[in-house]
């Protein structure tokens, strides 16, 4: 009898210790549940990170094919000036000879109104032709006069 009341002291023993080290036994579990829970938010975290890596990747593959295009457009306008500018030069260049013409028109037009209806007055006769007439030097005054 004495060896089963010792083996039932030592099995209460056991208990009492296995009483003791739960609350350890616990803490550890909520540890690995914690870590577990961590596992799984890096792991989304990672998956967010690679689907931000394959937009840039796009993002720059698209640049790529923004700055191919704005290269090919460069070309073309680089060759279509080569051709446009020089003829655009020339009709700038009439256009301007144009105005300079219009713009001597409506100044005899300002100065006689009338040449619009009744043609331009003739020409003053120059030397030797005949009706030429020298212009007169207008009058001077006196030394001391005052003009009025």
């Amino acid at each position: 009898r004495f060896g089963r009341c010792q083996g039932v002291a030592d099995a209460l023993g056991t208990l009492a210790d296995l009483r003791r080290a739960l609350p350890d036994l616990f803490g550890a579990l909520g540890n690995l549940v914690d870590s577990i829970k961590l596992a799984v938010d890096i792991n989304k975290k990672l998956d967010t990170v690679d689907k931000i890596a394959k937009s840039a990747e796009q993002i720059g593959q698209s640049a790529a094919q923004i700055g191919q295009s704005a290269e090919r457009v460069s070309h073309t306008l680089t060759a279509a000036e080569a051709q446009t500018l020089p003829r655009l030069n020339t009709v700038l260049e009439d256009a301007a000879r144009s105005l300079r013409t219009v713009d001597k028109v409506a100044e005899k037009i300002g100065d006689e109104p009338a040449s619009v209806l009744f043609g331009a007055p003739p020409a003053v006769p120059g030397p030797g032709e005949p009706g030429f007439a020298a212009p007169v030097a207008p009058a001077t005054a006196p030394a001391g006069a005052v003009a009025r």
